[in-house]
């Protein structure tokens, strides 16, 4: 957690994400991707589908940490 805690402080301080509160978010992404790091889920690892519901997640965690873009 302390690592995923310090990646996002890095990409907020450098603007690459939105500015929220480092160890909330970590949780939050932490806890948004359980399913596909938590030992004791590992029998659905293998399911079909399994590759594309992580990139589902991911997409919308990336979208959702990405600072807002300026509308014209």
């Amino acid at each position: 957690m302390e690592q995923l805690e310090a990646d996002l402080t890095d990409g907020m301080t450098d603007g690459s994400l939105r500015r929220a509160h480092p160890a909330e978010t970590a949780r939050a992404v932490f806890t948004a991707a359980t399913r596909f790091h938590h030992p004791g889920l590992a029998r659905g690892w293998t399911e079909p589908g399994i590759d594309h519901e992580l990139d589902v997640v991911c997409t919308l965690l990336l979208d959702g940490l990405r600072p807002a873009r300026p509308t014209a």
